[in-house]
């Protein structure tokens, strides 16, 4: 039983709406916020939104010190969590990503059983 809520979407994360200004406490589910819910929600005059900041202070230290390091993000010595966090959300929610080519490839790789690491292994160099 334990296996299979790990298993099911948005296991052990929050909701990502907020209404009215407060923030949902169900946990999160599989729906997707997309332009047409957000197009429904706004004909039916709804004050539903996304909450758009992004938590990373949930990933340890070692892997916002890898993040920061491969962007190359500069930061004074010494800094904690909380500003490694800081800067690093920063950084990612700034980051452009063309979502069609992303969705597409994603699901190129998924039918096609292949993940980055297959990518690597195949072409003797790895994908950027």
């Amino acid at each position: 039983a334990a296996a299979a809520a790990a298993a099911a979407p948005g296991y052990g994360q929050s909701c990502c709406l907020i209404e009215d200004g407060e923030r949902c406490v169900r946990p999160a589910g599989n729906a997707s916020f997309s332009k047409r819910v957000q197009k429904s929600i706004s004909q039916k005059k709804l004050k539903l939104d996304i909450d758009k900041s992004v938590d990373l202070f949930q990933l340890q230290v070692n892997t916002l010190r890898r993040y920061k390091r491969h962007y190359k993000l500069q930061t004074r010595p010494g800094f904690n969590k909380a500003q490694l966090a800081e800067t690093v959300s920063r950084h990612f929610r700034n980051i452009p990503v063309n979502e069609k080519e992303t969705l597409a490839y994603f699901i190129y790789m998924v039918k096609s059983n292949k993940s980055r690491l297959d990518q690597k292994s195949e072409g003797g160099k790895q994908l950027e």
